[in-house]
């Protein structure tokens, strides 16, 4: 959707296996779209370039690095269904703090959009994502949710980066 509005350079990634392929699949079926619809209007696209799918181990420098090559700059960060488990939330949080540390800007914006699973995943993100400087995090009201795809499990955060203060 995102390459379809006219975003520049858009890169997808999973890790290796079924969900890559399938992602390469529905990628290939749909950046020949002439328009997207959004809450019932249909919108123009401006397709700059398809996106670019890549695997993407978290934490993986390797795989890292091949995403960061590809990139000048990185606007957005868009993860959904990413944070499943506490291992898996430390991992993720790395690697998104080596994809800001290497292309991210000052205004980078990071959502992260996942299903409520457990009270002690979603604690180990919300810490993990404060100690790593990703905050203050806010959680997006339901009501700012599209009515169809709206469901009290479902929880988006913004994250930002906190800017160090440096000591005098």
């Amino acid at each position: 959707a995102c390459a379809l509005l006219g975003a520049a350079h858009v890169v997808l990634t999973d890790m290796d296996g079924p969900v890559l392929s399938l992602l390469k699949k529905n990628v290939a079926r749909n950046v020949s779209m002439a328009h997207v619809s959004m809450n019932g209007s249909a919108l123009n696209c401006r397709l700059a370039r398809a996106p670019d799918v890549m695997e993407l181990r978290w934490g993986e420098c390797e795989d890292i690095a091949r995403v960061i090559d590809r990139v000048d700059c990185i606007d957005y960060i868009l993860a959904a269904d990413c944070v499943y488990n506490e291992e898996a939330v430390g991992k993720l949080l790395d690697t998104i703090l080596l994809l800001l540390e290497e292309k991210g800007k000052r205004t980078t914006k990071i959502l992260v959009c996942n299903e409520y699973r457990s009270e002690t995943v979603q604690a180990e993100f919300l810490r993990r994502a404060a100690a790593a400087g990703l905050g203050p995090l806010k959680k997006e009201k339901e009501g700012s949710m599209h009515p169809e795809y709206k469901h009290e499990l479902i929880h988006i955060y913004k994250l930002k980066r906190i800017p160090c203060k440096r000591s005098p």
